[in-house]
This record gives structure tokens, C-alpha cells and sequence, in this order.
């Protein structure tokens, strides 16, 4: 019985505010009736919020989007093919090319965008799949313009004067190692210690050569004191 007169109060309640017109008097509030009007000052607080900021987009200066759109590859004439090939049968890199794939929000974003997207980094809702897109792309972008730069260096640019004695010296290296296959000989300590045996005619022809010398280099007579 209780259940059956919860849901007839209830009906009754919903009776009585559809009959109800403008302000009720505090005995007449129903939690309906509370709900309802919560939700209405929801709704004209969020009119109001999106009022100002179709005011302030207005107010802001514009600009076309020629004047603020960066040109893509394709409008340049050019395939990525193309610009690779180009890239490989310059002389030298210019510094001052600019790559023009990729992000292009700092140069196309208006000041009210740039303010919208630092509150929304701020409060969390860049999230980190655009940062982890970011880095993939990068790390693409640094592979293939390293493996360019290898592929130029591999057909057009020569060799510098320390390389190629680099790789001489390598090669000079390895044929020594495959090439020469010599067996180290045994140490005999007898054979190194061993004097040789003069004969007697020979030490006294050289102790007369060594009496002679002074024959031979003496230029003039010294007198001692």
C-alpha cells in the first residue's frame, strides 16, 4: 500500500505542475518543480557563455584564408618524388629551405584559437595522442631525410683524403692477417749468450790498428802542463 501511494502522490504532484503557471509559493515547491528550474538557469548560463564568444570572434580581425593558409607540395607542381630527387642532385643543402608538411596551426591560428587551445592544454585535454602523432612524424621526417642525405653522400659526394687512407689501412690490415702466416721461431738462450773465439794473429793485428790511430787522427803536437 505504500508503493501504491508513493506513485499516486507522484501523479499528483505531476498534476499540479503542469496546471502551474509563474512562481509557486513555498508550499507548493516540488522537487520537480526544483530540477526543472536548475536546469533552466543551466541553459541560459550556457546560452550566455556562447553569446559572448560569438561576440568576441566578431570583434576579433579576420583575415582571408589565402592570407593565412600555407601552400601545400601539390600546389607547388611538385611530388614528393620529385622534391627527393631534386634533393639528391644538389651540390650542397640550403639552410634556408623550409619544410612545409606537417603542423601548420602557428602560423594559421587566430589569437582567440591560440588562447582556446592553451586553456584546453592546461586543463588537460590536448591528451598525449597528438604529442605522440607529433614525435612519429618527426622521427619519419629525421629518418628520411637522413637516409637522403646517405644515399647523396653514397653517389654524388667523393670520398675526403682521410677516408680513403681509412679504408687503406683497413685493407692493408686484414691482407697482413690473411695473407702472412709466419710461425714465430724458438728462443734459444745459448745461441744469443755465446761469444766468438778469436784466434791470436787476429787480436794482435787489432790491438796495432788501434796503436796507429792516433797516427791518423792526431793533427798537431799537445803540449800538457
Amino acid at each position: 500500500t505504500s508503493q501504491v501511494d508513493w506513485q499516486q502522490k507522484a501523479l499528483e504532484e505531476e498534476e499540479e505542475e503542469e496546471n502551474l503557471v509563474g512562481p509557486v509559493r513555498p508550499d507548493q515547491v516540488t522537487r520537480g518543480y526544483v530540477m526543472a528550474s536548475i536546469a533552466a538557469e543551466q541553459r541560459l548560463l550556457n546560452e550566455a557563455l556562447s553569446k559572448m564568444e560569438e561576440d568576441e570572434e566578431a570583434k576579433a580581425p579576420k583575415h582571408e584564408g589565402w592570407m593565412t593558409m600555407i601552400p601545400d607540395s601539390k600546389a607547388l607542381g611538385f611530388s614528393v618524388a620529385q622534391l627527393e630527387e631534386m634533393q639528391k642532385n644538389r651540390s650542397s643543402f640550403s639552410k634556408t629551405d623550409k619544410d612545409l608538411s606537417g603542423d601548420k596551426s602557428a602560423w594559421t591560428d587566430t589569437p582567440a584559437e591560440k588562447a582556446k587551445k592553451e586553456r584546453e592544454k592546461q586543463l588537460g585535454l590536448d591528451g598525449g595522442r597528438k604529442r605522440k602523432e607529433t614525435a612519429a612524424e618527426e622521427m619519419e621526417t629525421t629518418s628520411r631525410a637522413a637516409s637522403i642525405i646517405e644515399q647523396y653522400n653514397a653517389t654524388v659526394r667523393p670520398k675526403s683524403l682521410v677516408e680513403i687512407h681509412q679504408e687503406q689501412a683497413r685493407k692493408k690490415s686484414k691482407s697482413s692477417k690473411e695473407g702472412d702466416n709466419f710461425e714465430l721461431g724458438s728462443w734459444d738462450r745459448s745461441s744469443i749468450t755465446e761469444t766468438k773465439v778469436r784466434d791470436p794473429k787476429s787480436v794482435n793485428k787489432m790491438i796495432q790498428d788501434a796503436q796507429n790511430l792516433n797516427s791518423r787522427f792526431g793533427g798537431g803536437k799537445f803540449h800538457g802542463f
